[in-house]
């Protein structure tokens, strides 16, 4: 009986390291769409950053005669909010439990 046993501990054993390379190629995958998606967010912050400044330096489109001042009710300018800084994702937060690579088999 103690060859199958070890037989059935070594199939599960074989099993145990397929599904854990199968994880670890998953997180590889998930952690570059996590950087991909970073860099496109700091890549559009930028932009949206670079838009206001250039908005910021356009002349007013107000009236400029003190007659159509009176027609035209001045609009009042948005305050410029400064963009939140991205947050930390799940992975970044949380330090995992170990950060030593299996060695793939």
């Amino acid at each position: 009986m103690k060859p199958r046993k070890a037989f059935s501990d070594l199939t599960t054993v074989g099993l145990l390291q397929h599904e854990l390379n199968d994880s670890e190629l998953r997180v590889q995958s998930a952690e570059q769409r996590a950087l991909k998606a970073e860099e496109a967010l700091q890549a559009a912050l930028d932009k949206i950053q670079d838009l206001e400044r250039q908005l910021q330096g356009r002349p007013s489109l107000e009236p400029k005669s003190s007659e159509e001042k009176k027609k035209t009710p001045a609009s009042t300018p948005l305050p410029v909010v400064p963009p939140a800084p991205p947050k930390k994702t799940t992975a970044e937060a949380k330090p995992t439990s170990s950060t030593k690579r299996t060695k793939k088999r």
